[in-house]
Formats: structure tokens, C-alpha cells, sequence
């Protein structure tokens, strides 16, 4: 079972990747060209659970995906990690490090088959705070060691980064509701800076609610409760929000 969300945030970015054709939107977007040309055509699956520390559940949000690899049809993961503080942490590529051997454990139990053949974990950190990032990208990065070799001796599993504020909002997702819920955590750290891009992106997702089927409206009722989008000020949101109260 998924971990409860413990703010709008997390809520706004689960309901995100939960769904198939969403999460594969969002993946198309975002990997690295290379990556996405070696995972088939079939859409992800979103697997349960969180494996954020519970010091950092306040400013981290997360989500695992499998995927299939188009050579012998293998397993692989994609773990997206949503950095929701405002600045750059430095200790990202070293919590990442500690969140893949816990995806890794869970994949194995323990079983010896399992351990030799490990399927690749595809790390892709989200960030949408002001400052730009600077943090280290891999553990190699944070170790003070003056001979290289030393430093070779580290680990240098590494992640994608994703900066949300960077990019224009056509190129966040081509699903429309995936493309409607990635501006809002994107400008969730700026006030009102860019409220005229708020309305329009999240007006096209109202668009495909309010008629009677309830994912729609709880999608409504989503992006209306995540305080960051223009939709929550037309008035129309709260039917919308009722209804899908009413849904679950």
C-alpha cells in the first residue's frame, strides 16, 4: 500500500505518475533520449511504496515505476525522487544512493538469483525551487580525496536532474493532465510570479473534468487543492471538488 501523502505537494505528484498513461508521458518527456530508446513501447507501472527517509518525508516525494527493457524484454526501474525545497540539497545524490539499495533489497529477498542480476534503477530527481542546482550529482562528487584513485574507489551511481522552472510548459508532458499538474508544483515555490500561466494550463485540464466520471473530477479537486493553481480562483472548482469527495 502507498504511503498516505503528507502534503498537497506529494498528493499533486503522486496522482502524477499513479496512472499509466500519465507516468509514461511524463517519462517520455523527461529521459534522457538514449534511455528512452531502450525501453519497449508498454507503458510503466507504478509499484506501491516510498522509500524517502522519514526525517526528509517533509521536502521529499517519490515514486517508483517499472518499466521493460526492449532487449530480452527485462525489468528495470525508474525512481522518480520530487525535491520540493526551494534550494539545491547537497545531500540529494547521497540519499538516492541510499533509496536504490532499498529498492534493490526489496526487488532481491534476500534471494541469491536475484543479487546477480539486479535490473538498472534510473534515477530522475524533479526540482522546481528558485535557486538553480549545484548539489553533487553522484557520491564520487562528495568525496574530499586528493588522489583520484581513492576516488574511484567510490561509488558513482549518479541521477537526471529535471528543473522544473527551467523548462517551458510545453515540453513538461504531452498528456494534457500530466501537463496541467507539473506547472503547478513548478511555480508552488514563486507566489504569484507567473500566475498568467497558471489559469491556462490548468483551464485545459478543467476542460476534461465535471462530467460524471470521477478520476476527472478527482483530477479537478487535485490540481484545485495544491494552493498554486489558477483554477481555484474561476469559483467553478468546488462543485468539481464535490463531486469527487462524494467519488471516493
Amino acid at each position: 500500500m502507498d504511503t498516505p501523502p503528507k502534503n498537497r505537494h506529494d498528493l499533486l505528484f503522486q496522482a502524477t505518475l499513479s496512472r499509466q498513461r500519465r507516468a509514461q508521458s511524463v517519462l517520455r518527456a523527461h529521459l534522457e533520449p538514449w534511455i528512452a530508446d531502450l525501453l519497449d513501447e508498454s507503458p510503466p507501472t507504478p509499484l506501491d511504496g516510498s522509500f524517502v527517509d522519514d526525517r526528509l518525508r517533509a521536502s521529499q516525494s517519490d515514486k517508483l515505476l517499472q518499466v521493460t527493457l526492449r532487449k530480452g524484454r527485462k525489468p528495470a526501474f525508474v525512481y522518480a525522487l520530487l525535491e520540493r525545497k526551494s534550494h539545491p540539497d547537497p545531500g540529494t545524490a547521497l540519499q538516492i544512493h541510499k533509496y536504490k539499495a532499498r529498492i534493490w533489497e526489496r526487488y532481491a529477498q534476500g534471494k541469491a538469483e536475484r543479487l546477480r542480476a539486479l535490473p538498472p534503477i534510473l534515477p530522475l530527481v524533479f526540482y522546481h525551487g528558485r535557486r538553480k542546482w549545484t548539489a553533487p550529482r553522484s557520491p564520487a562528487e562528495m568525496v574530499a580525496a586528493e588522489d583520484e584513485r581513492l576516488r574511484e574507489l567510490e561509488p558513482s551511481f549518479g541521477y537526471y536532474l529535471r528543473d522544473l522552472g527551467a523548462l517551458p510548459p510545453e515540453r513538461l508532458a504531452a498528456d494534457r493532465e500530466a501537463r496541467a499538474g507539473l506547472p503547478a508544483l513548478r511555480y508552488s515555490h514563486h507566489g504569484d510570479k507567473g500566475v498568467e500561466e497558471k489559469p491556462g494550463c490548468c483551464r485545459t485540464s478543467w476542460g476534461r473534468c465535471g462530467r460524471g466520471r470521477s478520476s476527472r473530477g478527482r483530477w479537478c479537486c487535485i490540481l484545485s487543492t495544491s494552493g498554486t493553481c489558477g483554477l481555484r480562483r474561476c469559483g467553478r472548482w468546488r462543485s468539481a471538488c464535490s463531486r469527487a469527495r462524494e467519488a471516493r
